[in-house]
């Protein structure tokens, strides 16, 4: 299917003492960009876990630059929220979340639904923009395994989830609402409307077709919260 866009994200040379280079030839630091210890901008353990005030479930939770990001899919039970099961995988749900819709009036494609947006994550977290994403694609490569869990098709990656975002490959639900390609690719809401037909979604799978796309958000997807 040829909907995928490339976005254009400049990788910055993160140029510092002590730095590495990499087999993708970039310069990384781990300890500057996601540090395992230590305090972040909000006060709180770079990394740890939150409860969900709503349901009282469990999230882990990462620092990543400036920003804490949900390291799991969001699986909060909501009526524009999916739970999809694969027979092959169980309790999908649990490990990978849900799928959403955050069109208005459940369509394929359209405009956000404010109301939906505001209200899926948990209090002091929200859907990331399109430049929150790539700010975070930005800093761990775009063409990197750096985002991935081995939940991805070992013969597509070899993960290196050095910063412990944990990318799920949940799979993607085209328009026939069917979910497809689990183990292979995972798609997730921005909260940044791309023109009046649809929103971006932040795409990820194969490293060698470029690693992180946006594109057109597809009707279900599933969701990575960022702390406000």
């Amino acid at each position: 299917m040829n909907r995928f866009v490339k976005v254009l994200v400049t990788l910055s040379a993160l140029l510092c003492a002590g730095c590495t280079t990499d087999a993708d030839g970039d310069d990384f630091d781990a300890g500057k960009v996601c540090p395992v210890e230590g305090v972040n901008v909000y006060g709180m353990p770079n990394r740890g876990t939150f409860i969900d005030e709503r349901d009282g479930r469990e999230y882990k939770y990462t620092t990543i630059g400036n920003r804490m990001w949900m390291a799991e899919n969001l699986n909060y039970d909501c009526d524009y929220g999916y739970c999809y099961e694969v027979d092959s995988i169980p309790n999908f749900c649990e490990t990978y979340g849900r799928m959403y819709n955050l069109y208005k009036d459940g369509k394929r494609y359209g405009l956000l639904d404010w109301d939906k947006v505001d209200s899926i994550c948990p209090k002091g977290w929200h859907v990331p923009t399109q430049e929150e994403w790539a700010e975070m694609v930005d800093l761990l490569g775009a063409g990197s395994t750096r985002f991935l869990d081995v939940s991805f098709n070992p013969q597509i990656v070899t993960p290196d989830d050095v910063c412990s975002l944990s990318v799920l490959s949940a799979g993607v639900v085209y328009n026939n609402f069917r979910l497809e390609n689990v183990h292979h690719s995972a798609d997730f809401w921005t909260s940044t409307q791309k023109n009046v037909s649809c929103a971006y979604s932040a795409h990820f799978t194969d490293p060698r077709s470029g690693g992180a796309l946006f594109a057109a958000a597809l009707p279900r997807q599933s969701i990575r919260c960022i702390k406000d």
